[in-house]
């Protein structure tokens, strides 16, 4: 099956989520929950995110981010490696700690940013403890009682683990969570009424017994908004989903195994034998091509040639160099070019 398209777009709000694998614990300690919380808190300066709201349970986390950058696959694969090899590293195992790929929804700003928060800011309380887990009625009066209610309420107003104290005043805000926002999308005068009309919005599901209804219909679709919206958003997912498959048939195309043996046969000696000599630009030549025409990622070529990721970023701008200056290396990379069938040659010059 084919992973679901991520649509990345500028100042995009995004729900994200992610869940241990085998629903396994991913916080045994207070100590995880705070390493992750700084780990969190570095989102902001390192890739320029907005944290919005966050909640983490013992076995997944929510968080609702925006991102002026459209970088938000690079930000949060950056927050689960580096988290899982720190937990990895303490807690002495080996394997993935994430069950997969991270979850993203993208979510509307005409309101359902705010559904998004409260879905966030309840998830703490949805579970047996309070009579609403996944096998538990919330409709059932004999469990949720009014004792039940002040429970659940109290327990979310101190819940440390989760940005809702925050916002409502009863813990004090991190520099990096950004609350403004949300809450100036409430009626209040002042700051403290605010406050006071977003707490009145996320705790009225607890009172009026929809808890389970507001809940389950958040993730109902991979686009969170209007109808409009989502049209709009489904529309740039196949845009980008043509794009990628171009990459893609690029990729198909161009065979490294095949490029290395056409640049062999150019050179007249083996890959094993000028691969390494110094001096000599035909492994970066290949690395440039595979880069240009193949789809291939500085990962995937650095994998292939046993090398890092800064290694090959510093071989593909000496190979350019080398293009711009050198006659022979363009009339190298020209044949290259056409015995490899791509339309790519350099000009003479």
């Amino acid at each position: 099956m084919a992973r679901p398209l991520r649509i990345a777009i500028e100042d995009g709000w995004y729900h994200v989520m992610n869940r241990g694998i085998e629903r396994r614990s991913i916080f045994r300690s207070p100590a995880d929950s705070r390493h992750f919380l700084q780990l969190l808190a570095q989102l902001p300066t390192r890739f320029g995110l907005l944290i919005h709201c966050y909640a983490l349970m013992p076995n997944h986390y929510h968080l609702l981010v925006q991102t002026p950058q459209a970088n938000l696959s690079q930000a949060v694969q950056w927050l689960n490696v580096s988290y899982s090899v720190w937990f990895n590293r303490k807690h002495r195992r080996v394997g993935p700690l994430f069950q997969g790929r991270f979850k993203d929804i993208l979510v509307a700003t005409d309101g359902h940013h705010c559904e998004v928060s409260r879905y966030i800011h309840l998830n703490p309380i949805r579970t047996q403890r309070f009579a609403l887990g996944k096998v538990e009625s919330a409709s059932n009066t004999a469990i949720d009682s009014r004792l039940l209610e002040k429970q659940r309420a109290a327990f979310l107003r101190s819940y440390a683990l989760s940005s809702y104290p925050a916002y409502i005043g009863t813990q004090p805000r991190s520099a990096w969570l950004t609350t403004q926002t949300l809450l100036g999308d409430f009626e209040g005068s002042t700051e403290g009424r605010r406050r006071r009309a977003y707490q009145r919005y996320v705790e009225e599901p607890i009172r009026t017994g929809t808890l389970d209804s507001i809940l389950d219909q958040v993730l109902e679709r991979a686009v969170q908004g209007s109808r409009e919206f989502r049209a709009k958003m489904l529309e740039l997912a196949k845009g980008e989903q043509a794009h990628r498959q171009a990459v893609q048939q690029r990729a198909n195309r161009l065979d490294w195994a095949a490029l290395q043996q056409a640049l062999a046969k150019l050179k007249g000696e083996p890959w094993e034998v000028f691969a390494e000599r110094r001096g000599d630009d035909g492994r970066d030549l290949a690395l440039l091509l595979a880069r240009r025409s193949g789809g291939y990622t500085l990962t995937e070529l650095g994998t292939l040639v046993g090398v890092s990721y800064a290694a090959v970023a510093q071989a593909l701008t000496k190979a350019e160099h080398r293009l711009a200056r050198s006659v022979a290396t363009r009339k190298l990379y020209n044949k290259l070019c056409t015995t490899s069938k791509l339309d790519c040659a350099e000009e003479a010059g």
